[in-house]
């Protein structure tokens, strides 16, 4: 699936620019710091390529079936249901194009729009095949692979729970020591990157307005003090307290 999704299409159709394509070790792109310089270049970049995806199905022993789809040697189709939240119209459109570029290499997928409580409740009970869902992150990868990957994790919807990320994050969270973490967060890298618990697609921007004709000092790309997102809760109110009258 990875191989077949065009990301740049993604970030110029689906998300009008505004995103980047992500990387499969999901570091965000302004914390390159922390990428592990001696990280394969096949787990720093995803490489489009539809052929090559047919090609390990093939290998796999899967064959199309009259309508074009995959059929696995047991004989199921590959097909599946992509639920996206009704009304999240760049992700509805991310959704739609995913299921159109993963048709054409033989992969069925149905996406289906929801209303938010219903998408919520199916991820938090596991009752989902695929689902487009972002992770809000913090200052360093730490907060971006604890909510998604750890088993306690806020949003590890798909129950990954690898032992070497979670000795990993947990001695992450025992240190100051800079140099160390680093070391523990290279470690999680190259797991996500083989094993993709989770499909990266962009790296998601900050999305929020601002007016500065009667306050200024806002945040923004290079005043970066807070998240302003109106999902960090607690950014308001630091937001408030930063800004500055104008006189």
């Amino acid at each position: 699936m990875s191989m077949a999704i065009n990301r740049n299409v993604l970030a110029t159709k689906g998300e009008y620019g505004y995103d980047k394509p992500a990387e499969p070790d999901a570091v965000p792109y302004n914390m390159s710091s922390w990428q592990d310089p001696n990280l394969p270049a096949q787990d720093k970049s995803f490489t489009y390529n539809p052929a090559g995806a047919v090609a390990l199905l093939k290998k796999a022993g899967y064959k199309k079936n009259a309508q074009g789809i995959f059929v696995s040697p047991s004989g199921k189709p590959l097909s599946f249901t992509l639920i996206v939240v009704s009304g999240w119209s760049d992700e509805d459109t991310d959704a739609a194009l995913i299921a159109n570029q993963l048709k054409q290499v033989g992969i069925q997928v149905n996406v289906h729009e929801v209303t938010d409580s219903a998408y919520q409740t199916q991820l938090s009970s596991h009752q989902f095949q695929l689902a487009i869902n972002a992770a809000y992150g913090g200052p360093n990868p730490y907060y971006v692979y604890q909510e998604n990957y750890d088993p306690h994790g806020d949003a590890d919807w798909m129950q990954f729970n690898n032992p070497g990320v979670n000795q990993a994050l947990e001695d992450f969270a025992q240190t100051t020591n800079a140099a160390r973490q680093k070391q523990d967060i290279y470690k999680v890298e190259q797991i996500v990157a083989e094993q993709l618990p989770t499909i990266p697609l962009m790296y998601g921007a900050t999305w929020y307005e601002y007016n500065t004709s009667k306050y200024t000092n806002w945040p923004s790309a290079s005043n970066a003090y807070i998240s302003p997102s109106i999902w960090n809760y607690e950014g308001a109110a630091i937001t408030v307290m930063h800004l500055h009258p104008v006189h």
